[in-house]
């Protein structure tokens, strides 16, 4: 899409960071409310916030460098056959609960912090 045809294109940085902030925003908006809102016990906004902005962050960067490699590897589709779209969608599923399970031990450290 946008992100990677931007990265391709030599010098133009501007609109490679315009892709990618709104991106890195709506994240870190959705990661923030799932902190805040799923689990029982209350959690703070401000740990929810910065959790969320690290997983955010985290899972726009692995977005495109997964993109990235989906589309430059082959060789998933010579190994498993028409297997293979299972098998990387198996793989993003755990990208994708790794970075949760991080950015929510993230806003649970800085909730149990003193002061």
């Amino acid at each position: 899409g946008v992100i990677l045809s931007a990265a391709h294109a030599p010098g133009d940085v501007a609109a490679f960071f315009g892709a990618i902030v709104p991106l890195l925003i709506v994240d870190s908006a959705v990661f923030t409310a799932l902190f805040r809102l799923t689990p029982t016990v209350r959690v703070h906004f401000g740990s929810a916030l910065q959790g969320g902005i690290v997983g955010g962050t985290l899972w726009a960067i692995s977005k495109f460098i997964f993109g990235w490699w989906v589309l430059t590897a082959s060789s998933y589709d010579r190994v498993y056959g028409p297997l293979a779209a299972g098998v990387i969608v198996m793989l993003w599923l755990w990208v994708s609960a790794m970075i949760f399970l991080y950015g929510a031990s993230v806003a649970v450290v800085l909730q149990s912090e003193p002061g």
